[in-house]
């Protein structure tokens, strides 16, 4: 059936190679962005592990749809996934790395999401918010992320912010990202 619907997955990464101190901790960075809570899987076997749950949760949501069902709107029957881990900005100091999704699930469009994590490489540890920005510093982001957004968008300063978000103001969030010209912030689309 040339209508007939379908999933596609695919996963992606970097992966850090040799046994040092760093390259290890790297590594159970990006596994931990595949949801693996300590060291032991390999990350080739997180991806296919991923891959597996995908196609047997399409299987499972679709084993009554009959052919017919596909007909009027085939579109609907249709899944797709994408996984990417990739490294944003790595210095001797400080990696970033950018966890990227993207799901349609045959709605009308699909939805993505970016999750950002910085890591100290110094002191092998993930960077808070809190590690990097000041309690004062904070409070003065949310006039500055207004600001930036104005720009951005061409605002004016007594233009409300809900022309391009859904509330009247922007503050930070714990979905950030280090590299060598700041710090930046990433939303949800929703």
């Amino acid at each position: 059936m040339s209508e007939s619907p379908q999933a596609t997955f695919f996963s992606g990464c970097i992966w850090p190679v040799g046994s040092s101190e760093l390259a290890m901790f790297l590594q159970r960075a990006v596994t931990k962005a595949y949801g693996q809570k300590s060291a032991g899987m390999e990350i080739g076997k997180l991806m296919l592990r991923d891959k597996n749950e995908f196609f047997k949760a399409y299987e499972s949501d679709f084993k009554d749809v009959k052919p017919a069902d596909f007909k009027e709107s085939p579109f609907m029957y249709n899944m797709d996934k994408s996984e990417n881990t990739l490294m944003v900005y790595e210095s001797p100091k400080i990696a970033t790395l950018a966890n990227f999704t993207y799901v349609y699930s045959g709605g009308a469009h699909g939805n993505y999401s970016t999750i950002y994590t910085s890591y100290d490489l110094v002191n092998k540890k993930e960077l808070k918010l809190t590690d990097v920005i000041s309690v004062e510093g904070k409070k003065k982001l949310g006039s500055l992320l207004a600001k930036s957004l104005r720009s951005q968008f061409k605002l004016k300063p007594t233009d409300a912010l809900t022309e391009v978000l859904f509330e009247n103001k922007i503050a930070p969030n714990d979905n950030f990202y280090i590299t060598g010209k700041g710090i930046g912030f990433s939303y949800a689309p929703y």
